[in-house]
């Protein structure tokens, strides 16, 4: 590449990486990159750095300020997007605690439920076998009185008789 090439906006010298292949740009494909890159940008809703130029023919150049500024704006949409992004995992984290806390309340409200109604069966149980026992012991109350009303009878039978 001669120095012709390398004269890019005016600058008086270019820096290209010097990493090689896996570069998304490299002193190859450098023009297909900026145009890659303006469509991008584009596409984002920034100033695309390529601008026509004003003789009208097909040529583009870069505008390094509009791609400084577009450059800027993307990184200050990429660290709104983290910071975005950083919120919903905080809000996420806070949710799953909530979760938890509320299950394992749910578990214990559960097993407060379990217990009340196990002392509820019980105590119907007592109020059941204490029905039953204050019935048997009406129906002995009852047998009581009639043996002693039917003795007092014969009791009297017996006075009467012999006070005769």
């Amino acid at each position: 590449m001669d120095q012709g090439d390398r004269n890019f906006l005016g600058c008086s010298q270019d820096v290209f990486s010097p990493h090689g292949q896996d570069d998304f740009c490299t002193r190859d494909n450098w023009q297909t990159a900026v145009l890659y890159l303006a469509q991008e940008m584009e596409m984002f809703g920034l100033a695309s750095p390529c601008t026509k130029t004003e003789a009208g023919d097909s040529q583009s150049s870069l505008d390094v300020i509009t791609l400084v500024n577009s450059s800027w704006k993307l990184t200050q949409m990429y660290r709104q997007c983290h910071r975005r992004f950083e919120d919903m995992e905080t809000a996420s984290r806070r949710a799953a605690s909530d979760r938890e806390r509320l299950m394992t309340s749910t578990a214990k409200q559960r097993e407060e439920i379990e217990q009340r109604e196990r002392l509820i069966a019980e105590t119907k149980e007592q109020e059941r076998q204490a029905s039953e026992l204050l019935e048997a012991g009406n129906v002995k109350l009852k047998a009581a009185k009639e043996e002693i009303r039917k003795l007092m009878s014969v009791l009297l039978q017996r006075e009467t008789k012999y006070s005769h």
